[in-house]
């Protein structure tokens, strides 16, 4: 997963099939790459049309609830790469995926 070629790293990607089944999300690594899970992690998505929404999820690690609480909202991580709000909602991201029925594993989204 890209944004104007660039990878997209600690974003969380959710794929929300358009028959209105279970979503799928996964969160992406240093390159971009992302598994999806649904009941389980990796275990994909469903098969068919998905909208597709990506969010800021933080940097690996972030979610470490032994971790110290940030107060300050300045004080919280920023990704490297900004993305445009619009992304952040199904609705009006203006991705669609199909998903074929065998699955897939090379899924690629490049945000623009």
């Amino acid at each position: 997963m890209t944004y104007e070629g660039r990878p997209l790293e600690g974003f969380t990607v959710t794929f929300m099939p358009v028959s209105g089944e279970r979503p799928a999300s996964g969160i992406s690594d240093a390159t971009g790459h992302f598994k999806l899970g649904t009941n389980d992690a990796g275990d994909g998505a469903m098969a068919g049309s998905n909208k597709v929404a990506v969010t800021w999820a933080g940097p690996a690690g972030f979610d470490d609830l032994s971790a110290s609480p940030i107060d300050n909202p300045e004080e919280m991580p920023k990704p490297s790469v900004e993305i445009p709000a619009n992304y952040a909602n199904p609705e009006t991201s203006g991705i669609v995926i199909e998903v074929p029925a065998a699955g897939a594993d090379d899924l690629k989204i490049d945000l623009q």
